[in-house]
């Protein structure tokens, strides 16, 4: 009887130390996004993530949209959405360039930015590789070049790995 007691509080104890609510799997979301220009060091706007899909009424023609925003340690604000969509969801992989006469501000903006969207210069590359559902991963990736209002060309990279709210 009292193999059976120490087998079963045995068993108890791999049970409870191996359910731990942390997730080390390698497709766990890292919540982070990352905005490097040139080859300055990256900026993080990994804080107060918020990454729904939004209804769009009928008379639009599409279903939803969906958008991320987020601030940096300083409160400063980045803003990220796809383009509106007829599905529920999005196909993966998206590859898409966005180039002039689109502006790349209705795709994304952050809080310091001088990107100048009337630049017929500007063309940046959008993979969205993921998408689930709630509570799963959207990650995306941007890269491409913007001239600011100065006339100056850059070189732009986003990453974006968060957690789906809505």
């Amino acid at each position: 009887m009292k193999s059976i007691q120490f087998i079963s509080l045995l068993l108890l104890a791999l049970i409870f130390t191996s359910c731990s609510g942390d997730d080390d799997s390698p497709s766990r979301s890292t919540e982070s996004i990352t905005i490097t220009i040139d080859n300055d060091p990256p900026m993080s706007f990994s804080e107060n993530i918020d990454a729904v899909m939004v209804l769009l009424p009928p008379q639009s023609g599409f279903s939803n949209y969906f958008t991320i925003d987020s601030e940096n340690t300083s409160g400063d604000t980045f803003h990220f959405s796809l383009p509106p969509t007829t599905e529920d969801t999005y196909s993966i992989p998206m590859n898409t360039t966005i180039d002039f006469p689109i502006p790349l501000s209705h795709f994304f903006t952050y809080q310091g930015s001088l990107i100048d969207d009337a630049n017929p210069g500007n063309a940046v590359y959008l993979q969205l590789t993921q998408f689930d559902a709630v509570g799963g991963q959207v990650k995306v990736q941007i890269t491409g070049v913007y001239y600011d209002a100065g006339n100056v060309l850059h070189n732009i990279s986003i990453s974006i790995d968060v957690t789906r709210d809505l």
